[in-house]
This record gives structure tokens, sequence and C-alpha cells, in this order.
């Protein structure tokens, strides 16, 4: 609309503009306003097709972030919230979190990543991948910082899942083989630096095979489970438990003596305290049952062994163990080569 008068009146042409009036003409005896009316539609139609454009492409990028699997945002400088998506709305109504970015200094360029995880109003946790990142102007100074959060909750248990399959038995939950050797190496490293003994037992139950023959590998796997709960029992929070295939287990207990006499006096107590504990009655559904371990103990003292030749070592005087009797331990004599010293319960 453009308002077209004979007078001039000031206080008209503003309550006209109020009124939604694009603009307005004075005639004029010489009628040189028509000149004018054409220019003035024409930027009057070229400006209404500007702001349809703009609006049609602010439309668009609405439907985009809306539709983006992201919470994205940006506030200008003040902290005022000047764009956002549907699932910004979404996270702030689900959380106590507003969302919004620290603030970077006028010249920041560079963008910040990080995780954090969020707690939402129904109590669960999920955890985000968030980048804020400046909006800057022609003049590359910031006006505004954005922020754009991903929901990698799903993707973080997925990696923990692959992560236990790689590091961890699936039955007893102990560490597997892997991360036993992991532990191990880190183990010599420390023991190389502040000195100390360090012991492996490597335990193998008596007569397995005769439980799984006799009462079905479910009730096996019932006294695996039983076997790691009883080893965990065991030990101290810094020692290691794993089981390495079958009814093998091996314990690492760390933080021995650096006499290797006195280290040998701890590592049978600890001996006892397996042998005992894995031998008393246990009960697989309905069965009774009792079980005894044979336990092969070996020292280590830093990095004077190498992990092969520890796990052997234990390997060996388990096996001498088993030619004992079963039902009891064996150490290593390393100057003999072969499991020789035989172990006197208390």
């Amino acid at each position: 609309v453009i308002f077209i008068t004979g007078a001039w009146d000031e206080a008209a042409a503003a309550r006209a503009l109020r009124l939604g009036v694009h603009d307005y003409l004075i005639k004029d005896a010489d009628r040189g306003y028509l000149k004018l009316l054409r220019y003035r539609v024409e930027t009057a139609l070229r400006q209404q097709r500007t702001e349809r454009l703009l609006r049609d492409s602010e439309a668009r990028l609405q439907a985009i972030l809306d539709h983006a699997p992201a919470s994205i945002s940006a506030y200008d400088l003040a902290g005022n919230l000047i764009l956002s998506n549907r699932h910004h709305a979404q996270l702030a109504a689900q959380t106590d979190e507003t969302a919004q970015p620290e603030l970077p200094v006028r010249d920041q360029t560079v963008a910040i990543d990080l995780e954090r995880t969020l707690t939402h109003r129904d109590g669960t946790q999920r955890t985000y991948h968030t980048v804020h990142f400046p909006i800057t102007d022609a003049a590359q100074r910031t006006q505004a910082v954005g922020a754009i959060s991903v929901d990698i909750t799903e993707r973080k248990r997925a990696e923990q899942r692959i992560q236990n399959l790689a590091y961890y038995d699936a039955l007893t939950g102990l560490p597997n083989r892997r991360l036993l050797q992991d532990r191990m190496q880190q183990a010599f490293a420390s023991d190389a630096r502040h000195g100390g003994h360090g012991a492996v037992f490597f335990i193998d139950l008596d007569h397995f095979k005769s439980l799984n023959d006799t009462l079905g590998h479910d009730h096996g796997d019932l006294l695996l489970v039983e076997v790691a709960m009883r080893l965990l029992a065991c030990v101290r929070a810094d020692d290691t438990v794993a089981r390495i295939g079958g009814d093998e287990f091996v314990v690492m207990a760390l933080g021995l003596d650096d006499v290797e006499a006195i280290a040998d006096l701890q590592a049978a107590t600890i001996g006892e305290k397996i042998l005992a504990g894995i031998s008393l009655p246990c009960q697989l559904g309905d069965h009774p049952y009792s079980v005894t371990p044979s336990i092969g103990i070996t020292l280590f003292h830093g990095r004077e062994l190498t992990l092969d030749e520890v796990i052997k070592r234990a390997d060996v005087a388990m096996y001498e163990a088993k030619a004992a009797g079963r039902g009891t331990m064996r150490f290593f004599d390393a100057a003999m080569q072969t499991a020789k010293r035989e172990w006197t319960p208390a």
C-alpha cells in the first residue's frame, strides 16, 4: 500500500506507516509525484519479493535444523538465544542443562570439542559430543557462538561392549588373557621402578571335565562363575583375577616384599586362602558340589623374566601340583627349572 495525500501531515503519515502502509507520496501541482509512483511501486514489490525469499529461506533452514539429529543453538555475546532447533528445545526440557556454550573471546577462531554426560529428569544419563564454535562477521570478529550436541550414548555403549568382548571373559566378567597380559606388562614396569615382587598363581580345577560330562555344561558354567567370585574375594583390589580359558584361572598378586624369602611366604599365604576358598562346598542348581584346585605359583621381579616365561613357570608348577595328587599347590623352583618346592599346610 502506498499512501498518496494532497497535504503534508506528519502525524497522518506516521499513523499510516504504523498501520502497514509501505510508503507515501505528496501530490504536487505539476503531478511530479506520478513520476515517483512507478519507482516506489517497483521498489515495494522488490522488497516484498526479497522479504518473501528471506522468509522462505529461513523456513527451509529451520526445517533442515529441526530434522538434524543434533541439538543446534546459537547465542549472541550477551548470552541471548538467537537460533535453535527442535532437538535443542527437547534437550532443554529434558534436563537442567541450558546447553548455552561458554562465550569465546572476540578473536577466538577455534572450535572446542568436548564430551559431557547429562542427567535427564527421569534419572537416566546420556552422553553428548558437543562442539562450541565462534560465529564471525566478514572481518572475522566473533558476533555469536554456536553449539552442536549429538547424543552418542548408544555409540559409547557399543564401544564398551566391544571393549568388554576384547578384554573380558563373557561368562565370568573377569579379565581375559589379553587384558591379563597388558596388566602383567604394566606390573613388570612398575616393579622395575619401585622394587618388590609379584606372584602369579596358575589355577586349574580338578576333574572339571567329569562335571561337564555328568551334570552338563550349564552346571560347569555355574561352577566357573562361582569360582570367579570366590577368587575375587580372596585377593586385594589391586590384584588381578583372570580366566584364560576353559577351567583355567590366573591370579596376579602385586606389592609383595622385595626380599624373595619373605615374598615366598606372602605368596604362600595368598595361595592357602585361594585353595581354601575354592575348596568350600557349593550349590550348583539342585546339586551340591565340591571342587579342588591345583595351583602353580611363581614369583616375578621387574623385567627379569618375560611375560611368557612367567606364565610358563606357573603352568609347570600347576602340573606338578596335579602330579602330587591334586587339591594342592606348588612353587616353581627357578634353580632346578622344575616345580620341586612342595607346600606344607600350616
